[in-house]
């Protein structure tokens, strides 16, 4: 997997260009800074899948992505298998004259992206790309 950051990413732009420009498909999947909130009602293993993706879509908004994972699968026709190129972006929102983000985290979230060797201070805080 590859890191990208603000410190990396004019290298590796080329390369990642291609790559999309080949694709049979791409996944992506964020990191947040927690998934549920109080106002939002609590997830039922009698929900649908609509109801369940409509609950936690909701209560993402009051969060921040921290991360954006981004696989891009290659098909290679003679062995008959696919090839993963994996790619972190790491991500904060920046303010602007008319826009002041608030940053929240949820105890819970921090707890699973620990486990999982997210580290706050030494990758995220002072390697992030700005976003509005």
């Amino acid at each position: 997997m590859v890191e990208v950051t603000c410190l990396n990413f004019w290298t590796i732009l080329s390369e990642f260009e291609q790559q999309i420009q080949s694709a049979a498909f791409i996944c992506l999947d964020f990191e947040f800074s927690g998934l549920h909130t109080n106002r939002c009602s609590p997830i039922s293993l009698f929900d649908t899948s609509q109801e369940r993706y409509s609950s936690l879509r909701e209560s993402c908004n009051d969060f921040t992505v921290l991360q954006c994972g981004l696989s891009i699968f290659q098909y290679d026709k003679i062995k008959r298998s696919y090839k993963c190129h994996a790619y972190t972006f790491w991500i904060f929102p920046q303010d602007n004259q008319l826009i002041k983000r608030q940053f929240s985290l949820e105890s819970a979230a921090c707890k699973f992206l620990k486990s999982f060797d997210f580290d706050f201070q030494q990758k995220y805080l002072w390697r992030y790309f700005l976003y509005e």
